[in-house]
C-alpha cells in the first residue's frame, strides 16, 4: 500500500526503512499541493498548521494516521494541544514515554516501538570531563528558553576560563536567538548544528550539557550527560503568539525527571564529574525513557493489524 510521510529532519528514517518492506512511501511536505492517493499517513506531530495538512490527506482517501516521535523526549505538545482526532496510533520509544502521555490522558493507542533516532550504545565512561559539549535548546521558543541557555553557558564559562573544561557551544541557526553572545576564549568553541539527528560531536565529547532531544540522544549514545532545565514545564510557542504550557505537567514532571541537572545544583565540576560515573543512576532513566533498540518488525506488525481493519 501506498503511505505519506512528515520526514521531521529525517526523524522517520527507521520507520521508512521498516515499512518500505511492505509498503511504498511518498515524503509530504507542507507546501505540497498536490495530496497523493495514500493508504495511510505516518506524521511526527498532529497539532497546529498539520492539522490541515492531514485533513486534506483524510479527505483524498487516507484511512489511518500514524504518529511517530517528533522529539526524543515523551510527547508533551498533546497535553498542550488537543490530539487530532482522525489519529489511529501514536508510536513511543519506550514504556516510560508511554507512562508519561497515559499520566496526561493522552486518548489513542499508544505502542512501544523501541528507540529510534540514532543507534543506541551502551555507557561510555569517561576519565575526566575535559571535552564538554553544551548543546543550548533550539531557538524555535526563544524567549521563554533563552535566560535557561544563558544561566547554563555562565556555569560552563567559568570552568572554561578557570581552564578546567573545554567548552563546545552547540547551537542551532542563530546564536543570539538562543539568548547567548559569542565570548572570545581559548577553551571556549562555537560550532553551527543541524536540526537533523547526527551524533558525531555527542560521541567525541567527556560530557554533554543539553535539553529535550540532544539529551536523550546523548544518553542513547551511552555518553555522559547533565541535563538543561529538564524540571521547566513543557510549551509551546506558536508563531507570533504566546507561550502555550502543559496543563497536567505536575502529574508526570517526575516521570520525567532526569537525575542530573547543570541548573539544580551549585558544584558544577563536581557535578560534571559525577556525570562520568553514574551509569546505575542513569541507566534506571535510560531503562525507562529511551528504552530497548527500535524494532522495525514490531512496527510492521502494529501498522498492518490496522490497515487490514481499513
Amino acid at each position: 500500500m501506498r503511505y505519506g510521510v512528515y520526514d521531521h529532519q529525517k526523524k522517520a528514517a527507521a520507520y521508512i526503512d521498516a515499512l518500505e518492506q511492505e509498503h511504498r512511501g511518498t515524503v509530504v511536505t507542507q507546501c505540497q499541493h498536490i495530496i497523493p492517493e495514500v493508504g495511510f499517513v505516518l506524521t511526527d506531530h498532529d497539532v497546529l498548521g498539520r492539522v490541515g495538512h492531514l485533513e486534506k490527506l483524510r479527505q483524498a482517501g487516507a484511512k489511518a494516521f500514524f504518529v511517530y516521535p517528533h522529539a526524543g523526549r515523551p510527547n508533551v505538545v498533546n497535553d498542550i494541544l488537543p490530539a487530532w482526532a482522525h489519529i489511529t496510533a501514536h508510536f513511543v520509544p519506550s514504556e516510560g514515554q508511554a507512562e508519561v502521555m497515559r499520566a496526561y490522558g493522552y486518548p489513542k493507542p499508544i505502542h512501544v516501538a523501541g528507540w529510534s533516532i540514532c543507534p543506541p550504545r551502551a555507557f561510555q565512561k569517561r576519565e575526566r570531563p575535559r571535552r564538554v559539549l553544551y548543546a543550548p535548546i533550539h531557538p524555535r521558543c526563544a524567549y521563554v528558553d533563552q535566560a535557561i541557555n544563558l544561566a547554563g553557558f555562565e556555569r560552563l564559562h567559568r570552568l572554561a576560563v578557570q581552564d578546567e573544561i573545554d567548552l563546545t557551544v552547540r547551537y542551532i541557526n542563530d546564536l543570539e536567538k538562543s539568548g547567548l553572545r559569542h565570548v572570545a576564549h581559548k577553551n571556549i568553541h562555537y560550532v553551527q548544528g543541524s536540526q537533523e539527528p547526527g551524533y558525531r560531536q555527542i560521541d567525541q565529547a567527556d560530557v554533554v550539557v543539553a535539553h529535550q532531544t540532544y539529551l536523550y540522544m546523548a544518553v542513547a549514545r551511552g555518553v555522559p550527560s547533565v541535563g538543561l532545565g529538564t524540571d521547566v514545564p513543557g510549551h509551546l510557542v506558536p508563531l507570533g503568539k504566546p507561550a502555550q504550557y502543559a496543563r497536567h505537567w505536575n502529574d508526570y514532571v517526575d516521570l520525567m525527571a532526569y537525575p542530573l541537572d547543570i541548573l539544580q545544583e551549585d558544584d558544577t565540576l563536581g557535578l560534571l564529574e559525577r556525570a562520568i560515573n553514574v551509569e546505575t543512576a542513569v541507566g534506571l532513566w535510560r531503562k525507562r525513557m529511551i528504552g530497548e533498540p527500535f524494532d522495525g518488525e514490531k512496527v510492521r506488525t502494529i501498522v498492518r493489524q490496522y490497515v487490514e481493519e481499513l
